[in-house]
């Protein structure tokens, strides 16, 4: 099964929104920042080295993968400067939760080590220049994270000690072509119906 090919049918109505906690909807642990010069539309991801970061504009919104209640929590602000050339390839990782909710979204009690997680992913991916860490989806008890990595950039290199830091986590992962960023403008960038959620939640 290759969640490059996902379809992300909207549909979701105001009691589902109401259901869904903070664990999905919204909030997300945030590693240590010092605010630098973005990256410009086009530019090598080589630039990060230099000084540079990619834009970063976080929201999550719901929908259904393949009719299952999904949340999806995207970087937006990759839209003004992608594709990058130099991160053509998309690569995941699925990690299967040890204790979702009956929906398949995470629970409260999973949040803090899935959050540890997230973070640990996204600064080795930094750490190692490995590429741009561009959102995930939690549907079905699992948490699907994408990436889009720079040529010649090994993937595993930067998230094996991660996952070797957390054992009780079943993993899977994979890595196809997409140097026009399908994944994340067809299916993790937010219709005009999520985007309409994440206007209203911050209204």
């Amino acid at each position: 099964e290759d969640s490059a090919t996902f379809q992300l049918p909207h549909g979701i109505d105001e009691n589902t929104l109401v259901r869904v906690n903070a664990s999905d909807y919204g909030a997300r642990c945030r590693i240590n920042r010092t605010p630098t010069e973005v990256l410009d539309k086009g530019e090598q991801v080589g630039s990060v080295s230099n000084g540079k970061s990619v834009p970063d504009d976080w929201e999550s919104y719901l929908c259904k993968v393949n009719d299952e209640l999904a949340s999806v929590f995207v970087n937006l602000a990759l839209a003004t400067v992608g594709p990058v050339p130099s991160a053509p390839t998309l690569a995941w990782l699925w990690i299967r939760m040890n204790n979702p909710r009956e929906d398949g979204l995470s629970s409260d009690a999973e949040f803090d080590v899935l959050c540890g997680i997230e973070d640990e992913l996204e600064s080795a991916i930094a750490e190692h220049q490995t590429g741009i860490y561009a959102g995930r989806i939690t549907t079905k008890g699992r948490r699907e994270f994408y990436f889009y990595l720079n040529q010649g950039a090994n993937l595993e290199t930067a998230i094996d000690p991660v996952l070797a830091r957390h054992p009780d986590y079943a993993s899977q992962r994979g890595e196809k072509a997409d140097p026009l960023w399908g994944q994340y403008f067809s299916l993790l960038y937010p219709s005009a119906q999520g985007l309409e959620q994440i206007a209203r939640r911050k209204a």
